[in-house]
Order: structure tokens, then C-alpha cells, then sequence
């Protein structure tokens, strides 16, 4: 029986997302560092043979335009202002790979099946990642070295009630990548819940997402949740359905936070409070190293510093000014010009989602344009405060959900004139 296209493709597209998603294992167990550039070119190849012709220009306005002038000014910054070849070969590669190969992606899938199974998926192994936060919550004082972090990476602990607090990392690079990709699982798994209904099932993830998001003690992250919740819950409010189940999450986000505050675990309350020594260091850190950022963007307003000088791949550059904040990285990176293009690209997908979210009666279109309003914004916000959105985790998942978002018209019913 021949293999259809389709079930290559598909399986092509999994491999990729699977291998962002645990990306820190492959390193810490097979030491194969260039994996994601792997599954990248297993996609690229797929792509050249069957889905070249496919890009629905007409579906994104002048999106993909801005994408195509985005790629061809990091390429220039990265010949003109070098800072180093390798560093800037890195990089100006990181872009390219995630947002081309995010695009590449969405057009090989042909049928909104293949659309649901993706998302599913992505589900599916959120929540085995969120799980294995718990667990190494739970065991971090058995667990070895390799399964607590990242070889790259430290464990992380935080001061609490005057004793040591493990955060759970997930095998990501930090932390707070870790809460970034748990918000981006969470904008997928509320809006599901949103559009299809409440199950014992959806609620139970919920319960194991929010919990894992607490336990990276990542303020911004918590926050987001509860960003993430609210515009999801705005585009759906109009359903009885959507407000039950929306009640029913918040009321179970309300309960885990307070039993977490009577299980010895109120530091958190005392971070999103801003109180205690470590949270006011934090705080004290990550503003001074803003203010140096900002000062070195207007020195190098136009082209930045270097490319590929501010990243986690960087830690050899010795003019890596700022370790959180990914709009103060891209600035760096990029210059100003070339960021804000980056921005209106953001900006127009929003507004894209918004009128999909207001004109269209599928329900899966529906889906998968509230995880990506919702993350999308979740990730433009806190761009501004924390550093997941410049991990190669969290900018591959959402260039991949966010480039389906764009042909999910084609495949939901109906091309999107916004």
C-alpha cells in the first residue's frame, strides 16, 4: 500500500514540533546539539517536493511581504554589522529556521483533519512536558543531574520561607522558558475547552498546566495565565457554554492558588507581590540591565550591536548586555528599524485573528486563532519584562501555530479579507 503525502507530511511536522518541545533531552541524553536543525530540514525537504505552490498570499494582507522584507534586512544586518561570522551565522539562522520552516509547515497540511491532529498533538505532549515538571517538583532531591537540567543550563532554586525552593525547569534552557512554553500549552488546552466544551479530561490538564506554571515561580508567566484566560474568554463570552466553562477554570485556578498558599508555597504570592529580598534583588538586577540596554540601543539605534550577540546561544559575547526582555534583544540585534517591522508583523497577525475570531463559524478556526491571539499577545507583552519568547522553543511553537493560523482559512472555510 503506498505511503500518501499527506501522512509524510504530517509526520514530518510532528517530528519538528516533538523535537522543540524536548529539545533539552535530546542534549542531555544523545548530545546531538543541531536536532531541531534536523527535523527543520526534513520539513524544508518535504516542503520543496509537495508544498511550494501552496502559499496563500491572499490569505495575510501584506504579512508575508513584511516577512519576506524582515528576512532580507537580517540578512544584511548580519553581513554589515557583524560582531563575529559564527555568532552572526547563528544568529541570523535562528530566525530564518523558525519563522520559514513555521511557514513551510502550515502549507503542507491540506485538510482541517490534519490541522486538529497537530493541535492535538501539540496538546498531547504539552501536557507530558508539564507532567514531568511535577515530578521533578516532587523528586528534585533523588532525581539525577540530567533529568533536573539542562547540560547548558543550572538548576534553579529560589529562597522561600527561608529555605530552598526548587523551580522547575522542564529540561528547557531556564525556568522561564519553561513558563513560557507551559502559557503557549495553556492558550492551546482553554480554548479547546472554550470552543468544544468541558471534560473531566480538559479539566484535569488544566489543573496539571497551571500547577506546573506555578512551580517555575515565574511571575510573569502567572500573569499571563490569567491574560491568556481573559482574551480567550472575551471572544467566547457570547456562549453559555464558554462562560460555564470558563467559571468552572477560573474557580479551579482560584482553589490550586490557595492551596498552594496553605501548602508553604505563599513565596509566590510574596514574588507577584514584589516582597521579600530575592524578589527585590531580582527586580533591582533586571532593571539596571534594562536601563544599559536601552542607552546601547540609542547608541545603535540603526543596525544594533551584532547579530546573534544577545541570545542563550551567546554566552561567549562579551557585549551580551541584557539577559530578559526580547523586544530590548531583537533592538540589539536587530536595530530599530528592523524590529519594528518584526512588531507590525505581530501587529497585523493580531489584527487578522481578531477578525477571524469575529467573522468566521468554524469551530476549529476558532481554535486555533484564540491560542494564537492569546499567546501571540501573551508573548508581545511580556517581551518587554521576561526572555522566553527569545528561546528557540517558544518562537518555533509559535511560529508553527501562528503560520497554521494563517491557511487555516483556506482548509476552516473561506479565504480572510481583513
Amino acid at each position: 500500500m503506498p505511503i500518501k503525502r499527506d501522512n509524510v507530511n504530517r509526520t514530518a511536522i510532528m517530528i519538528y514540533i516533538f523535537i522543540l518541545f524536548t529539545y533539552g533531552f535530546w542534549i542531555n541524553f544523545t548530545g546531538i546539539s543541531i536536532v531541531i536543525d534536523i527535523a527543520s530540514l526534513i520539513v524544508f525537504a518535504c516542503w520543496i517536493i509537495g508544498g511550494s505552490k501552496r502559499i496563500a498570499i491572499d490569505n495575510t494582507g501584506v504579512v508575508y511581504p513584511l516577512i519576506f522584507l524582515f528576512c532580507v534586512g537580517v540578512v544584511l544586518i548580519a553581513v554589515v554589522k557583524s560582531y563575529s561570522p559564527r555568532m552572526s551565522a547563528l544568529g541570523a539562522r535562528d530566525y530564518f529556521e523558525f519563522i520559514l520552516i513555521g511557514i513551510m509547515a502550515a502549507h503542507l497540511l491540506y485538510e482541517e483533519e490534519d490541522y486538529e491532529r497537530i493541535l492535538t498533538f501539540i496538546e498531547r505532549i504539552g501536557i507530558c512536558i508539564c507532567v514531568f515538571g511535577l515530578i521533578q517538583y516532587v523528586f528534585n532531591a533523588v532525581l539525577p543531574d540530567n533529568l533536573l537540567h539542562v547540560r547548558s543550563g543550572v538548576i534553579s532554586y529560589v529562597y522561600g520561607l527561608g529555605a530552598l525552593k526548587y523551580r522547575i525547569n522542564c529540561l528547557y534552557e531556564n525556568s522561564i522558558v519553561c513558563a513560557g512554553v507551559i502559557v503557549f500549552v495553556f492558550s492551546v488546552e482553554f480554548g479547546r475547552l472554550l470552543v468544544y466544551g468541558k471534560s473531566a479530561a480538559r479539566l484535569a490538564s488544566l489543573v496539571i498546566v497551571v500547577a506546573a506554571c506555578w512551580l517555575t515561580y515565574s511571575r510573569t508567566a502567572f500573569i499571563g495565565l490569567l491574560l491568556v484566560a481573559c482574551i480567550e474568554y472575551l471572544f467566547v463570552s457570547k456562549s453559555n457554554r464558554g462562560k460555564r466553562a470558563v467559571l468552572i477554570a477560573i474557580a479551579l485556578l482560584a482553589l490550586l492558588f490557595v492551596a498552594l498558599n496553605f501548602m508553604s508555597d505563599s513565596y509566590m504570592i510574596r514574588r507577584l507581590l514584589g516582597e521579600g529580598d530575592a524578589t527585590v534583588v531580582s527586580n533591582t538586577v533586571h532593571s539596571s540591565t534594562r536601563t544599559v540596554a536601552i542607552e546601547k540601543i540609542k547608541e545603535n539605534w540603526l543596525l544594533g550591536v551584532g547579530m546573534g550577540t544577545q541570545g542563550y546561544d551567546s554566552s561567549g559575547s562579551t557585549i551580551r548586555y541584557i539577559r530578559d526582555g526580547a523586544w530590548y534583544t531583537f533592538a540589539l540585534e536587530l536595530g530599530l528599524p528592523l524590529t519594528l517591522v518584526y512588531a507590525l508583523v505581530l501587529t497585523l497577525s493580531i489584527k487578522k485573528f481578531i477578525y477571524d475570531l469575529k467573522n468566521n463559524s468554524s469551530p476549529f478556526v476558532t481554535w486555533i486563532t484564540l491560542a494564537c491571539f492569546s499567546s501571540t499577545a501573551y508573548f508581545f507583552v511580556a517581551g518587554f519584562t521576561g526572555s522566553a519568547y527569545n528561546a528557540k522553543e517558544c518562537f518555533g511553537l509559535m511560529w508553527i501555530i501562528t503560520a497554521m493560523q494563517y491557511n487555516a482559512n483556506i482548509v476552516g472555510g473561506g479565504y480572510s479579507h481583513y
